[in-house]
């Protein structure tokens, strides 16, 4: 049975454990990080041996204080083995690739064991199922799944690592609160395009998307059918008694448009980009050229997957900061 603790306690627990504990990349567990406690099946070893030592004062038996003191340093022993368990253990967070609000991302995972192997160690966040690495020799890559809810930077709940090895009698874990470098996109939402166009012409404005009228790549050729434009009849081919064919090219819309804020007014800061988010993914899939503004923020016009991925990037990160890790802290406090 777990004992809920008050929310003010529970509060000032947090706090103290994030300024103890703050935001790493890379840590190796030493004393001033792991906890150990016994476990549920230690304390009954415990009341074993006081069992056994108060038989031993009473019946005056020898076998007995010799029980006693051999269970006494069996658990000085595990004790040790516990803690030495997790002791100089290096947790480095990975790289995580973006994803969008509210979808799972596999956040990778090293743990590096130096001079012997690791056990049994069990690693989750707060609240959530937790993952087994069974042994840890060298460097093991392994990861966990997440789940972020809102857009910008990854930012975890705190990490437990924990293990009861060797013998289950005493529980020894850590707190971590890691910086897995990722981004977090809006959760896109689809409506209606509303924004601006920008013609050939470099004249704007307000409206919907064009038709799709204009023609762009050379695609190949098709058999002749009736209706098909003249302008696109294979002549030559045709000259050269060839079959009457007709050129086929790749359909784009014509000129480019904006994403603009000023055309979703009336909603909320993370609706509209929500809506911007949406925008950009379906701009994307049509192959349109298009580019993106915000607040102080353009992206200029353009297409592909690296643009789609630089406006999906600002949409992220606008308006949000990046979390400063321990190491820039002890930076600024030395400079200061």
């Amino acid at each position: 049975m777990k004992i809920k603790m008050p929310p003010f306690l529970k509060k000032a627990y947090l706090n103290w454990l994030k300024k103890r504990f703050p935001l790493i990349s890379e840590v190796t567990l030493s004393q001033r990080r792991i906890f150990i406690l016994p476990t549920g099946v230690g304390l009954l070893f415990v009341a074993v041996i006081l069992l056994v030592f108060v038989n031993a004062v009473n019946y005056k038996n020898n076998l007995l204080f010799a029980l006693c003191f051999l269970m006494v340093s069996l658990f000085i022993t595990v004790i040790l083995n516990t803690y030495r368990n997790l002791s100089g253990l290096t947790i480095k967070a990975g790289h995580a690739l973006p994803v969008f609000a509210e979808a799972s991302v596999s956040l990778p995972i090293t743990l590096r064991a130096t001079k012997w192997a690791r056990e049994n160690i069990d690693f989750g966040f707060e609240g959530q199922v937790s993952t087994q690495v069974d042994a840890v020799v060298d460097a093991t890559r392994t990861s966990i799944l997440y789940t972020p809810l809102h857009r910008g930077y990854i930012e975890t709940p705190r990490l437990k690592l924990e293990s009861t090895y060797p013998m289950g009698l005493l529980k020894c874990w850590a707190w971590l609160y890691l910086d897995f470098q990722g981004l977090v996109y809006p959760k896109p939402t689809y409506v209606p395009f509303k924004y601006v166009v920008s013609e050939n012409n470099g004249d704007e404005e307000e409206g919907e998307v064009p038709d799709q009228v204009g023609i762009d790549d050379f695609r190949g050729f098709k058999s002749y059918q009736p209706g098909d434009p003249l302008k696109h009849v294979a002549w030559k081919q045709f000259a050269r008694g060839g079959e009457l064919l007709t050129k086929e090219f790749e359909e784009t819309h014509a000129g480019s448009h904006w994403l603009d804020w000023q055309a979703l007014a009336g909603l909320e800061i993370e609706s509209r980009l929500q809506c911007l988010c949406g925008w950009v993914l379906r701009s994307h899939e049509e192959n349109m050229e298009y580019g993106l503004r915000l607040p102080g923020i353009e992206v200029k016009v353009g297409r592909g997957d690296h643009h789609r991925d630089e406006c999906l990037t600002v949409l992220a990160t606008y308006g949000k900061e990046k979390p400063v890790l321990e190491a820039a802290l002890n930076n600024r406090r030395v400079q200061s």
